[in-house]
């Protein structure tokens, strides 16, 4: 009768802690559909990026272009919207950026330069 021996490993139990994972949903601008526009024309500007929100946890995209503030946008997907280029803005060079609104923090995309002729 062959006999086997069964050796007993003991390997203490660990549990391992979980760490939160918060997705980076900080909207970024890849390009503009143009740079540049003539004053007082009626002009969209499509934005092309990543991480662009209509509603729900991440909160809402909206745009700001130079001092006018929060300019609503044209949702498309989460890599394209639109908005339209404010007609009493005046000739000069103006910032363009995206911003996830939420309830706690509002997440503000690197810019883009866009000009009025």
């Amino acid at each position: 009768m062959l006999q086997t021996s069964k050796t007993q490993i003991r390997v203490p139990f660990v549990c391992r802690q979980s760490q939160p994972i918060i997705p980076n949903i900080k909207p970024v601008i890849y390009k503009l559909s143009q740079y540049s526009s003539s004053a007082g024309s009626y002009t969209i500007i499509y934005i092309y990026g990543n991480n662009f929100t209509l509603y729900g946890n991440p909160g809402s995209s909206l745009v700001n272009f130079g001092n006018f503030m929060n300019l609503p946008i044209s949702f498309y997907s989460s890599q394209e919207i639109s908005f339209s280029v404010p007609t009493n803005a005046k000739p000069g060079n103006y910032t363009i950026t995206v911003i996830n609104t939420q309830n706690i923090a509002q997440l503000i995309s690197n810019s883009a330069i866009y000009t009025i002729n």
